[in-house]
């Protein structure tokens, strides 16, 4: 039985969906179909792997620190989720306490956390192939402008 993918100690939900309502961003660095070059570290087999842009949304990305619903220990300083898949009262910012409304890994989804760190969008979506295990890994949310980098 094959492992599945994991991030910050919690099991990626690879049926994932992305939320409802998120705009497309224009005139963006990459556009939708380039090939890039991941930069990021959020999980093993990322950095330096190669890459598709699959979506880039007009969106601000937050860090945050959560307590996972399934248990498992808090996880810190993730990268990254939307606005859409948070939920608080008042202004989204850094310290802000929130419930978690994504479901990109296991136990995410429900959890009380908060916010440590705001990006400025875009967001964006990618296709990529680990450079460990070698899987293809679809739709991965989110990454930022400057955690990726064009590729011929």
């Amino acid at each position: 039985m094959m492992m599945g993918m994991k991030m910050d100690g919690l099991e990626m939900n690879m049926k994932s969906k992305l939320p409802k309502g998120l705009k497309k961003a224009k005139h963006t660095k990459f556009r939708v179909g380039q090939k890039v070059t991941l930069k990021a570290k959020h999980m093993k087999g990322m950095y330096n792997a190669k890459a598709k842009v699959a979506g880039v949304y007009k969106t601000n990305l937050y860090e945050i620190t959560f307590k996972p619903t399934n248990g498992k220990k808090t996880v810190k300083d993730h990268k990254w989720v939307v606005s859409k898949e948070l939920k608080a009262k008042g202004k989204l910012k850094a310290g802000k306490k929130v419930t978690v409304l994504a479901n990109h890994m296991y136990g995410m989804k429900g959890a009380k956390g908060k916010i440590v760190k705001v990006h400025k969008g875009p967001a964006y979506v990618v296709n990529f192939t680990d450079t460990k295990t070698h899987m293809v890994i679809k739709n991965h949310k989110w990454l930022t402008q400057s955690e990726l980098k064009a590729r011929k």
